[in-house]
């Protein structure tokens, strides 16, 4: 069992604002990884002591962001306990302050995707929070890209996603964990996802109730589970896309743009990619349309040729196929091949990406500080170079 966070984070204060941090800074990702495992919140109390302390999480998480993983599994360690403390509580608590604070880190590394995820998580965390008027760090991060109409958009919608949840009056007095609105405990990310997937809406909404402390996505990929055992195709389908958005979201270089559909085809999720310096995939920019198949068998040559001709004829730049079970073929080797072909021809003969992934690689991307940056460029590399030897 690793250590705990009072034994390995020494803050020696040195007068005035300033501290030095001791200790053995690098097993921080150890000990977070150990915690997110758990169902109740074992390292509430340290950040709890933090709050109460002249030197705050955020200031311990700023003073380690030259460590990046260091800081970072610190910074979602505070979002998951005080989220596995409300579960423990069955009450709602300050969401919003933890996720701003690694908004802030995402400011400071140059990490734009997870910079715009958590802000629009704090700001959500304020919906669910305070009164509707409140606007503080989280609003300006968003404006900033978005503009303040955009922004002011995004709030009012959230606020009509959570009236439900959102009868209880404000109390302007209370303090972290404390929200100004109490009230039942809600996910963040279900406003969130409802607002990429609006035709959805009701169905992730049912699953907004934090229950146990599990990361939403987590809740969503069981209740898809659950759904699919139903034989509830559609329920299935709607929450493992609202897994993947939001997995999409945290990854670097892309932005999450909803659902969209025509008259002849739809998109699960549309999502931007651009260059960043926290993705190594080498991606190439523009458009990618995600194809999310919750199938309790797996996708055959068939939709991966239906898919790649889509691809083709939008002259789109990437494709993901994210499954259940994965491509047909993985005990027909003759049927793997063949779809595997496809993906390549796609690459070879229109520089068209499609890459895939299946349940079992993004399950375990949820706190990490570059999503599914690793299982992606994985991916990438099988595709143009084959099989590492």
């Amino acid at each position: 069992m690793p250590p705990d966070l009072s034994s390995t984070i020494k803050i020696q204060p040195l007068g005035g604002n300033n501290f030095r941090i001791d200790g053995d800074l690098s097993r921080i990702p150890e000990i977070a990884a150990h915690a997110f495992e758990q169902t109740c919140p074992t390292a509430f109390k340290w950040f709890r002591e933090r709050e109460a302390d002249f030197f705050k999480t955020h200031d311990v998480v700023t003073a380690l962001a030259q460590l990046h993983e260091s800081a970072w599994s610190l910074a979602n360690l505070f979002y998951d306990q005080t989220l596995k403390e409300s579960a423990s509580r069955r009450k709602r608590l300050n969401l919003a302050h933890p996720a701003f604070g690694i908004a802030q880190l995402a400011q400071r590394l140059g990490h734009v995707a997870g910079q715009r995820h958590y802000s629009m998580i704090a700001q959500l965390g304020d919906v669910l929070g305070e009164e509707p008027a409140y606007r503080a760090g989280a609003f300006y991060l968003l404006s900033n890209r978005w503009g303040g109409k955009k922004t002011e958009e995004f709030i009012s919608q959230a606020g009509v996603n959570a009236s439900r949840w959102n009868t209880l009056p404000t109390n302007t007095t209370a303090s972290w964990p404390e929200p100004h609105r109490p009230g039942d405990p809600i996910y963040p990310e279900a406003l969130l996802a409802v607002d990429w997937l609006k035709s959805r809406g009701g169905t992730i909404l049912d699953c907004a109730q934090i229950l146990d402390g599990r990361p939403f996505v987590s809740v969503l990929l069981g209740e898809a589970e659950k759904a699919a055992a139903e034989k509830n195709t559609a329920k299935q389908g709607a929450l493992f896309e609202a897994a993947v958005g939001l997995l999409l979201s945290v990854t670097p270089g892309f932005e999450v743009r909803g659902a969209f559909a025509d008259a002849s085809c739809q998109t699960d999720i549309l999502a931007l990619y651009r260059n960043d310096e926290f993705c190594e995939a080498s991606l190439p920019e523009g458009y990618l349309l995600a194809e999310c198949k919750h199938w309790d068998r797996p996708v055959d040559v068939q939709v991966i040729r239906e898919f790649a001709t889509r691809l083709r004829i939008g002259r789109h730049s990437m494709g993901l196929i994210v499954t259940k079970d994965g491509i047909t073929g993985e005990t027909n080797l003759s049927a793997k091949a063949d779809a595997e072909l496809v993906r390549h021809d796609l690459l070879v003969r229109d520089g068209i990406h499609m890459l895939s992934l299946s349940l079992a690689e993004i399950r375990d991307d949820v706190y990490g500080l570059r999503g599914l940056e690793s299982v992606l460029k994985r991916d990438l590399e099988f595709l143009r170079f084959g099989k590492p030897t």
